[in-house]
């Protein structure tokens, strides 16, 4: 399932950052604000306000701006925050954006950083009369008034968060329909499985006329339920056993309703951000074993997947 349209850098916020020399006079304006963490890029650290304690940016904490959101969300598992600095350059290793040093630019007089560059444009521009690095010097300059955005845990509750979390549960519920229909053609047979309100809707769907198989009106839990129950269904998504059907994805209904009541917040704490990522992880990789396996539901799929 291609979810790389849903990147971290959309979910981001404009970094308020600070130095070594100043961040102590600015703490209480950052604890107004309900900040918990005053980032230094430029001197490598950040300051903890939960804790009151000093601590090193490593280098892992940059991100490219194409990062997937999912990759994101799995290092704020292990970082408190997560940081995008447009002036840094990245290396590709294995399909992974590696963060390296400050992109430098080739000037008729030598090399400079970014950051040089930003610092000094006024003398930079005097330099040269081709309009094309006086350009470069303007853009530099406009990059370095917004150069830092952060992502932290609070940004999992954001909206287009929420929204690549329906879209890998929205799928994985047409799956589930389209395999409970395969397996079970007949829609009385499943009356037993079914709640009374979806046999309702079916039934009335037959007076309007309308062909369609009782797995469309079934809740997620229901259909959950027959997958679970079958041998084949199960298999089919990479699940020989019950329990394990049921432990990895049976959370996934509290997850929906979740997400459906957008006052409600899906991630207070990095345990609860743990607790969805995988529970999202493990569906796009059942998805991916009936991918894998040909298994297309009847309902189109978007143009990205």
């Amino acid at each position: 399932m291609n979810l790389n349209i849903f990147t971290a850098r959309g979910i981001a916020s404009s970094a308020e950052t600070s130095t070594i020399e100043s961040y102590k006079d600015e703490m209480e304006e950052y604890r107004k604000q309900n900040y918990t963490y005053i980032p230094m890029p430029d001197d490598g650290q950040y300051y903890d306000l939960s804790c009151n304690e000093l601590r090193e940016i490593e280098r892992e904490q940059y991100l490219h701006p194409d990062t997937p959101m999912l990759d994101a969300f799995s290092k704020l598992q292990e970082y408190p925050f997560l940081l995008f600095d447009k002036f840094r350059s990245f290396n590709s290793e294995d399909g992974e954006y590696v963060p390296e040093g400050i992109t430098e630019f080739n000037l008729p007089d030598g090399s400079f950083r970014a950051d040089e560059i930003a610092n000094n444009p006024d003398d930079f521009r005097e330099r040269y009369d081709d309009e094309t690095y006086i350009n470069l010097v303007d853009s530099v300059e406009s990059m370095a008034s917004e150069r830092y955005s952060i992502l932290t845990l609070a940004d999992a509750n954001k909206r287009r968060a929420r929204e690549l979390f329906y879209r890998v549960l929205s799928e994985f519920e047409v799956q589930l329909a389209y395999l409970v229909e395969q397996e079970y053609p007949d829609s009385e047979s499943l009356f037993t499985e079914a709640k009374p309100e979806a046999i309702g809707r079916w039934q009335k769907s037959k007076i309007d006329e309308l062909v369609v198989h009782i797995s469309e009106h079934m809740y997620l839990s229901s259909l959950l339920k027959v997958v679970g129950k079958s041998d084949n269904l199960r298999e089919s998504m990479g699940y020989s056993s019950r329990n394990q059907f049921d432990n990895d994805l049976g959370g996934l209904v509290d997850l929906r309703n979740r997400i459906m009541h957008p006052t409600q917040t899906l991630v207070h704490d990095a345990e609860d951000l743990e607790k969805e990522i995988n529970r999202v992880t493990r569906t796009v990789e059942a998805l991916d074993n009936l991918d894998a396996k040909e298994i297309q539901p009847k309902f189109p799929r978007s143009v990205d997947q």
